[in-house]
């Protein structure tokens, strides 16, 4: 079993270009061009995700006016337009789980219940042909008929594409090389500690 965790970070633009400028995920507001999401990309991380299987755990708060997309996590590919699995936050009211695979879109959704500056916790856990999504500690929906390659290139967390950018804080991000239990999801939801003292064995 190995996993990351990320205490605190922030993201930082790679790739593309914008009139909007080179600004972090977090804060970049929309502007005229397609700007490439911001990938977490570790040598460990790689090597680890080999098997088609793994997850993402991480909070969020939506910081900025309503928006129709909120892109918070994606699994691309190289055509920016046809991720493997992404996670949105759509009008702030219901989270969606999607993923387009032979030219046809997958996906469903759950309510999201946010009330301003309202945190919320989420699970992304995903084996080969499948993913399911925990939301505040509880299974929101699955996604099944996905394609997720033996090997990872990287993920995507924040924007992904034209006026979808996170708008968002993050916190406490974990990636596994497993999918997550719904006793795990429901564990890291209720911590309010530190990452060091909810994740064991060690913290990479």
């Amino acid at each position: 079993d190995q996993h990351l965790a990320f205490d605190a970070f922030q993201l930082e633009f790679l790739g593309g270009y914008s009139y909007a400028g080179a600004r972090s995920a977090s804060d970049w507001m929309p502007g005229h061009a397609y700007r490439a999401s911001d990938r977490l990309s570790f040598p460990g991380l790689s090597s680890a995700l080999k098997q088609g299987r793994g997850s993402v755990a991480f909070s969020f708060r939506p910081h900025i006016r309503r928006q129709h997309r909120r892109t918070l996590f994606e699994i691309p590919t190289s055509n920016r337009w046809e991720p493997r699995l992404l996670l949105s936050a759509m009008d702030d009211r219901r989270l969606v789980l999607g993923a387009r695979r032979e030219g046809k879109t997958l996906e469903n959704s759950a309510e999201l219940v946010a009330g301003k500056g309202e945190w919320h916790h989420v699970v992304v856990a995903w084996d080969v042909d499948h993913a399911v999504l925990f939301l505040d500690g509880n299974e929101a929906t699955r996604l099944e008929g996905i394609d997720i390659p033996l090997s990872l290139p990287a993920l995507g967390l924040g924007s992904a594409g034209p006026n979808a950018s996170a708008g968002a804080l993050f916190d406490d991000l974990l990636v596994y090389d497993r999918p997550l239990s719904a006793a795990e999801a429901t564990l890291l939801a209720s911590s309010d500690g530190s990452l060091a003292q909810c994740v064991q064995p060690a913290v990479c």
